[in-house]
């Protein structure tokens, strides 16, 4: 999520521009930041309309727009990046691979077969669409 504005704005232009417009398009979005649960640190969700109340990954009334996320994260620093939730009524799956990339170095720590395995992936099923 994005954090104060000014510091942290070329982060949520990067959000922007690098997230697909179909699925910017879906109330599917929550603003999340780092708290610290069972001894470290985890993403915890909140929701964009309402920032004090945690977002819940069932219960889509606690989910709203890319929109009102990223303007979230831009605007309150308590958060850290927004998210997109997954739903059994959409047509998109995804991989969690959190922390596979080390901040400081900018390489894989681990996951990188996985990437790499799923962009080949896609780039086959992409070859085989007919145009």
């Amino acid at each position: 999520m994005m954090v104060a504005i000014g510091k942290y704005i070329d982060h949520a232009i990067q959000i922007v521009e690098n997230t697909p417009a179909v699925l910017r398009l879906l109330p599917q979005w929550v603003c999340w930041r780092h708290e610290a649960a069972n001894g470290r640190q985890t993403k915890i969700p909140y929701d964009a309309k309402q920032p004090m109340a945690k977002a819940k990954p069932n219960d889509p009334a606690t989910w709203g727009m890319f929109e009102q996320a990223i303007d979230r994260y831009r605007k309150d620093d308590r958060f850290s990046g927004v998210e997109f939730n997954f739903s059994s009524d959409d047509s998109f799956a995804g991989i969690g691979l959190g922390d596979c990339i080390d901040p400081l170095a900018g390489e894989f720590t681990w996951g990188r077969g996985i990437v790499l395995f799923r962009c080949l992936a896609a780039m086959l099923a992409m070859a085989r669409t007919p145009r």
